[in-house]
Order: C-alpha cells, then structure tokens, then sequence
C-alpha cells in the first residue's frame, strides 16, 4: 500500500486541507489489519474499526480532539503503529506539536522494519517540523535535588531542557528545609527559556527523638525525614521552627 504524502510545507492550514485524504489511505491500511486471520480471531476489532471510523468522521468535521479520542481507543482495541501516525497528525492540526512528535516517534519506533525507507523520511521530516514549533524550557534549582512540578505534576529536567507546547506554564519548587517558590513562565516557540529558581532556607531547630520501637519511620510536615534505630538510642533530628506535625509510623 502506498501512502499519500502530505505536503512538503506543513503549516497548519496545509496540513488541516489534506488530512481527511491522508487519514482515508490510513484507513485502508488499519482495515487491512483487522481482517488478517488473528485479528479477525478477536472480537475487538470489530469495535476498533468502529472507533476509527468515527475518528475519521471528527477529521472531516475539523473535530480534532476528539479524532484523537476516538483514534487512540481503536489503537487500544487493536494495537497497529499506523494508528500513531493518525494520532500525530491529529495532535498537529489542533496545534499540539509537543503529542505529535510523541506520536509520530511511537509510529516509527513500533513500526520498525516493516517502514520503508521513503516513509521512515517522511516521517521524520514531520517530527522535524513540528519540533520547531515547539518552546523548550530549563529550570536550574537550588538546592540542586528540589523537586520540580510543572502545572501541578513533578517533572524531571533531562540536560537541554523540556520540549513544551508555546504557553503559559506554573512552576513550583520545593524542597526539604526550605521555603517553596512558584511563578509563571511564559514559552514562545522557537525559544529557549532558562530560569534559576533559589530557595531560601527555613529557620531550623534540632530535636531529640526516643522511640522504644526499631525502623519507625519519621516525618516532618509530609516530609520522610529518617527511621529510628535500635529503640533504645536517642536520636537528633534537624527540622523546620515553623514545624507543625511529627508523623510515626509503621506498617502492621
């Protein structure tokens, strides 16, 4: 089967103008892949061409969100990489470049040796555009072992930073003994933002904990602090002035 090739220059509109084509083609291949013998075998197939029907039904009415819907329940009905495909290009025409590479990466990744050579190159040059679209953000902390959440989730930051959908992002920072930050960070695509975030330390005092029972774990305010010893020893611990709560505890 023969792919349609989108055109060379994708911007949103060009891509939004030759999706529906696009996404028939794939179709055919996706019900290609339902009626094989084992697929045929499992009576989720029938339920996944039913969803990816209605995705393609969203496409002709500019519904992406839910075509993405409706093309990622076929997908886990019945797993086929070119359903990835659909699903990256679904997250490109709504402007979600950052699930599009995502998607498009997974197509190439399971579909392997089974892509040619030209439609591996394609695919690519797609990853490649929408890449440049994309916002790419580093946060240095101190503390360097800060816990970093970004709109509400923690996050971790690999070296050269996260790749993010342009936007408006909360940023919050938080670690042991210190006080938390939050901000805003603003990311325009095609740019790199770098911000420092230092945290200001707490006003501390030390505590001495007895507990006649071994490997009781102790937190401070949420925070896992250390587990008592032998239950005989006292033991020092460094926590917080504002200190609110010494949790104990242990399982059983």
């Amino acid at each position: 089967l023969r792919f349609v090739r989108s055109p060379k220059s994708l911007s949103r509109r060009a891509l939004i103008m030759h999706l529906s084509e696009i996404f028939r083609f794939t179709r055919l291949f996706f019900v290609l892949f339902l009626l094989c013998p084992r697929a045929r075998a499992d009576s989720a197939a029938e339920d996944a061409a039913r969803h990816f029907e209605r995705a393609i039904l969203h496409v002709d009415a500019k519904e992406f969100d839910l075509a993405v819907s409706e093309f990622q329940r076929a997908y886990e009905l019945s797993p086929h990489y070119s359903v990835q495909y659909n699903i990256g290009l679904a997250h490109a025409a709504a402007g979600r470049s950052r699930a599009a590479v995502q998607s498009f990466d997974r197509y190439l990744t399971e579909g392997g040796a089974d892509l040619p050579a030209e439609r591996r190159t394609h695919v690519t040059a797609l990853i490649r555009t929408e890449r440049m679209k994309l916002a790419r953000l580093s946060i240095e902390t101190q503390p360097k072992d800060a816990i970093l959440l970004l709109d509400g989730k923690p996050v971790s930051m690999p070296e050269g930073g996260l790749e993010l959908d342009p936007g408006e992002y909360g940023v919050r920072v938080r670690a042991p003994g210190h006080h938390e930050r939050s901000l805003s960070v603003a990311l325009r695509a095609g740019e790199t933002s770098k911000v420092l975030v230092a945290l200001t330390e707490l006003a501390s005092r030390q505590l001495e904990l007895s507990c006649a029972v071994p490997d009781v774990e102790v937190v401070a305010d949420g925070q896992a602090l250390a587990k008592t010893a032998d239950g005989v020893r006292a033991m020092p611990l460094v926590v917080p002035s504002n200190l609110s709560e010494l949790l104990l505890r242990r399982a059983g």
